[in-house]
């Protein structure tokens, strides 16, 4: 951070940065809301906008927009690679139970964004990015076969595996994200929200579902708080 009270050019660009784990249990989560839910992104942080009066006006006054699901793609470009490359046939198994709630979750959003092409475009194409990374049997329509993921890709059986890595990026403290991220997410999490995601589709009646989607979000946001912390680089007195 800057000395003093003065900003930067670099400070004053508003961080879109978004941890891909975290992106991939939002998708996830969203796939249990109803269609015109909406996410929204903010420094960092990604919510869920429920549909209902309210949502339109919540949206105009932060300046949320459709056109911010295009920062989905970096996150989830790099979930990919740590699916692929980081993990053993047994982690896999368990996250692709939350990558095909993801599946679902951008379905749902297809289906609220319908009448506007280009952003139905772009939530296809991430669909078929993490359909094809994860061998899903889901057809998606309107979207030819990613170039950039082969259709097979050689996994590894052994569980030594090194830490994920999120992002190189380098930090004002000379530290990657890589490096602040490790240990955030452990496989235990991952079944955890896998199975809280599974109650919640089941869920029988609206009291337990809400109740269910409440367990959720305090989880998630737990998880949040967890990345805030770990990428906080300000210096403290």
């Amino acid at each position: 951070m800057a000395s003093g009270s003065s900003l930067t050019e670099e400070d004053s660009v508003i961080d879109m940065s978004l941890e891909p784990v975290l992106v991939l249990a939002r998708l996830a989560q969203i796939s249990l809301y109803p269609v015109g839910s909406k996410l929204y992104l903010r420094e960092g942080m990604i919510r869920i906008h429920t549909n209902g009066i309210m949502q339109p006006v919540m949206r105009w006054m932060s300046g949320d927009s459709r056109e911010d699901l295009t920062y989905l793609f970096d996150p989830i470009r790099k979930f990919t690679e740590i699916y692929r490359k980081k993990t053993t046939k047994a982690q896999r198994s368990i996250m692709k139970k939350v990558v095909s709630a993801a599946v679902s979750g951008l379905e749902k959003l297809r289906e609220t964004y319908g009448s506007h092409k280009i952003v139905d475009h772009s939530l296809a194409y991430y669909q078929t990015f993490l359909i094809q990374c994860a061998d899903l049997k889901v057809l998606v329509s309107g979207v030819k076969r990613s170039p950039f993921l082969k259709h097979k890709d050689t996994e590894s059986d052994t569980d030594d595996i090194p830490p994920l890595e999120l992002s190189e990026k380098v930090l004002p403290d000379g530290k990657s994200r890589a490096s602040k991220l490790i240990g955030v997410w452990t496989m235990d999490d991952i079944q955890m929200l896998s199975t809280m995601i599974e109650e919640a589709r089941d869920a029988e009646g609206d009291d337990q579902k809400v109740s269910k989607l409440k367990t959720i979000e305090s989880f998630l946001t737990s998880k949040e708080l967890e990345i805030k912390k770990a990428m906080d680089t300000q210096v403290r007195p």
